[in-house]
């Protein structure tokens, strides 16, 4: 296999028959696991997430794996590419034998492989997309995913418009994607009957556009004083250094996929993000608030010790040690019942469980009727430094 394309945590793949009853991908000593992930392309800013979920693999096959066998995980890099998604997919499915997909990373490239998936009967776990089309158990029962989803949290951005904000005028930035559009209707949503009078410009765009300035100037042109960015990294990145150029200061909303203190707002300028609002179910690994926190010094220990090259305040890292501690306790749960099935059935009944990073009020639930997992995001605001609790109506 290329080098560039291929990471494994664990060890290399066993020449071991299966035993009888398990499943594609399980031996006796191994469990191996499959993801895709842009280690290239236009969105390789979110690399540091597959690189820390199999930093931690790394740590707990190091200690004894889990139930007795190591965790190989065989990530494939599809340049956030859908096509090369699907190549490589398949390749993880039909030729590694992989026992399951994990934490795939993109709405298009989640999508593209969605439909193959469930036909193959394999799980597609902890997806790192918060659009609604994860959460579709009827259609989709293989696909679960795991991130806070984005038209919830843009729900909870009209309603916090609404009630605190009653005379807003709202300008929403988004692409013209699933992920932009749940943020655009999440938003109406929230704001209920208010919507038509409170929006004064919805502005969308291609993610293979170059530029969104025109976009950005007819939002300002519209009088808006509050700024909704639905957009992934780079368009938030321009979308933020805009408002410094043009001293443009709106009530900044940011989705929690753009809010990296080091990926996002140092690159935008982190003056341009100052009290800028999001809805997160994650501790901000750089709130001094948590430097003696058990649970941050477990997770900045771990990456110290096994990637030490990566930065513990990137928001991808962050959430990639959320969904790999979420991986761990799915596969702890299954215990020796390794089938395919069994794995659906314990991923869709989580409750009961806490993991490290978490915010001190989120809970983690879901149903075979509700994949969704986080439960009570928290209101946080940036402060030039790092994000904090948000007072109602600060």
């Amino acid at each position: 296999m290329n080098r560039r394309d291929v990471f494994t945590a664990g060890a290399a793949s066993l020449l071991v028959s299966a035993m009888p009853g398990w499943a594609q991908g399980v031996t006796d000593t191994e469990i191996k696991i499959g993801q895709t992930a842009a280690y290239s392309g236009p969105a390789s800013i979110a690399a540091t997430m597959p690189k820390t979920q199999i930093a931690y693999m790394e740590m707990v096959n190091e200690n004894g794996g889990i139930n007795g066998r190591k965790v190989n995980i065989i990530s494939l890099d599809d340049g956030y590419s859908p096509p090369r998604t699907v190549e490589q997919t398949r390749r993880l499915v039909e030729q590694e034998e992989v026992l399951l997909m994990f934490g795939q990373i993109g709405t298009a490239t989640g999508l593209a492989t969605r439909d193959y998936l469930n036909s193959m009967e394999v799980p597609q776990l902890l997806t790192s997309t918060g659009a609604a089309a994860f959460n579709k158990p009827e259609e989709y029962p293989w696909t679960i995913g795991t991130a806070i989803t984005y038209r919830g949290e843009a729900v909870d951005f009209g309603k916090y418009i609404a009630e605190n904000m009653p005379g807003a005028k709202v300008g929403i930035l988004y692409q013209n994607d699933d992920f932009g559009f749940d943020y655009r209707d999440g938003v109406r949503e929230g704001l209920g009957d208010k919507a038509d009078d409170l929006i004064v410009s919805e502005q969308g765009f291609e993610t293979t556009d170059p530029t969104i300035q025109s976009q950005l100037l007819s939002l300002k042109a519209s009088g808006a004083d509050v700024l909704v960015i639905g957009c992934v990294t780079k368009y938030a990145i321009m979308g933020l250094s805009f408002l410094g150029e043009q001293d443009w200061k709106p009530q900044v909303f940011l989705t929690n996929a753009s809010i990296s203190v080091s990926q996002v707002l140092e690159p935008a300028g982190k003056d341009n993000a100052i009290g800028a609002l999001t809805a997160t179910p994650y501790k901000d690994p750089s709130d001094p608030r948590w430097k003696d926190d058990p649970e941050y010094l477990a997770y900045t220990g771990m990456l110290a010790k096994y990637a030490p090259d990566l930065n513990p305040n990137d928001q991808y890292a962050l959430s990639g040690y959320i969904t790999i501690q979420i991986l761990e306790e799915i596969l702890k749960r299954a215990g020796d019942d390794l089938s395919r099935e069994n794995i659906k059935k314990v991923a869709t009944n989580l409750d009961g469980f806490r993991v490290n990073m978490l915010g001190p009020d989120v809970t983690l639930a879901n149903s075979p009727e509700d994949y969704n997992l986080f439960r009570g995001l928290q209101f946080m605001r940036f402060n030039g430094t790092n994000w904090e609790p948000a007072t109602t109506g600060g």
